[in-house]
């Protein structure tokens, strides 16, 4: 069953058609919902309780509804301007999920490379983000594969590669790994010498020709 909750157009009218509690109710139940932008608001209850809600569409394998549902809101908070980069986060990062359980791999690594950007804009206090996204990497690289290389990259030496395609300092991608900026300069060179190159940008080309990224 489709079920829509519009939002409230009358004056000083404070209802809401479901709350995020009933939403979770209908969805464990393989109903789906829709929710109109803002839909909760006069009942103090923001779009992200229901995205939140929402998600359980994923967790239960819903995977064609939890896409449509997370396509739109993150293109809902993408053309909204003066928000915390935290109501982006949050849909690329399930939108990253359901993509990688979808077999779309590399759009998965892609939303990843998203979420990246705006954990850096958000404040110190974002560790359980870099943490959530540290994960998400693991899981887009996936097992150790069997290479055409004379030594395999490790799982987390893949993880590493994955982000020095991008600007990240050393230094930077020890903070998202939770690891010493030492630690990240020996899986670099493991992976240099692994990959037979010399430098950062020979090392992703050549870990693209290889099959890994």
């Amino acid at each position: 069953m489709l079920v829509g909750v519009p939002k409230e157009i009358k004056d000083n009218e404070y209802r809401v058609g479901l709350v995020p509690s009933t939403v979770r109710e209908l969805t464990l139940k393989g109903h789906r919902v829709l929710i109109e932008k803002d839909a909760g608001l006069g009942a103090g209850l923001a779009d992200d309780a229901y995205t939140a809600a929402g998600a359980v569409h994923a967790a239960y394998g819903q995977l064609e509804a939890a896409r449509s549902d997370l396509e739109h809101a993150l293109r809902t908070r993408q053309n909204l301007s003066g928000i915390s980069p935290w109501h982006t986060f949050e849909p690329t990062l399930w939108l990253a999920r359901v993509l990688l359980a979808s077999g779309d791999r590399a759009g998965a690594a892609g939303l990843a490379d998203q979420a990246r950007k705006v954990v850096t804009d958000l404040p110190d206090g974002a560790d359980a983000q870099r943490a959530r996204l540290a994960e998400l990497d693991l899981r887009i690289a996936g097992p150790m594969r069997v290479l055409p290389l004379a030594v395999p990259l490790s799982e987390r030496e893949v993880v590493v590669l994955r982000l020095l395609r991008g600007s990240l300092s050393l230094r930077e991608i020890g903070l998202e790994l939770y690891v010493s900026p030492n630690t990240i300069k020996t899986h670099t060179q493991a992976i240099y010498r692994k990959l037979g190159v010399s430098t950062r940008h020979d090392a992703v080309e050549q870990g693209r020709q290889a099959g890994i990224l």
